[in-house]
């Protein structure tokens, strides 16, 4: 059985992921969009 505590810790898990890979995207955009290219 799955208790609560399990749930949580995933959870908070999932949430850190998701914040991470959208950091990751976000840089990613900024890296290749026109503004940064020629910016440089």
């Amino acid at each position: 059985m799955i208790d609560e505590k399990t749930i949580q810790i995933v959870q908070s898990t999932a949430s850190v992921l998701k914040e991470c890979s959208l950091e990751k995207e976000l840089i990613h955009y900024e890296s290749f969009s026109p503004v940064a290219i020629l910016g440089e």
